[in-house]
C-alpha cells in the first residue's frame, strides 16, 4: 500500500477516473487498485464523473460504522453491477470500530496528567493544556 499525492498536486480539479486511469499507467493495467472511502461517500458513486469506466478500474473499500445499514451498499452493488458474478468481488465493507471516548475520562485524565493526545484533535488538546482547563 502506498498514499499517492497524486490529486494533490494535480493542477484544476481533479477527478477520481483522472487519478485511476494515471495509477492504472504506472502501474500496468494487471494491477489491482483498491478505492478506499466511507460508506456514506461510495453511496455517491453514481453521480461521479464516468463511474462506469470508475468500476472497472478498481475495487472498492467502504469503511463502515458499529450499526451502519449495509442494505444501502447490497442495493447500490446491484445498481451498479446488476446480476454479474463479480459484484460481490467488487464492493468490499470494512466495519471501523466507534471510539468510545468520554469528556469525563478526558478531564480526569487531564487532571491527573495523563496523556488526551489520541483522544482529541491536536488543536483541542492544545487549547486545553494552554488554558489549564480541568486542572
Amino acid at each position: 500500500m502506498i498514499v499517492s499525492r497524486l490529486e494533490i498536486d494535480r493542477k484544476g480539479k481533479s477527478y477520481t477516473i483522472d487519478t485511476l486511469r494515471h495509477l492504472k499507467k504506472i502501474f500496468g493495467k494487471l494491477a489491482t487498485l483498491y478505492f478506499i472511502t466511507g460508506a456514506d461517500a461510495i453511496l455517491e458513486i453514481l453521480t461521479w464523473k464516468d463511474t462506469e469506466e470508475i468500476v472497472t478500474l478498481c475495487k472498492f473499500i467502504a469503511a463502515t460504522r458499529p450499526g451502519y445499514n449495509i442494505r444501502r451498499i447490497e442495493d447500490l452493488k446491484k445498481e451498479l453491477f446488476g446480476v454479474l458474478e463479480d459484484a460481490s468481488n467488487k464492493i468490499f465493507l470494512m466495519e471501523i470500530p466507534a471510539l468510545a471516548i468520554s469528556s469525563t475520562d478526558i478531564r480526569r485524565r487531564i487532571k491527573e496528567k495523563k496523556p488526551i493526545n489520541y483522544l482529541l484533535p491536536e488543536g483541542v488538546c492544545n487549547y486545553l493544556l494552554k488554558h489549564e482547563l480541568y486542572k
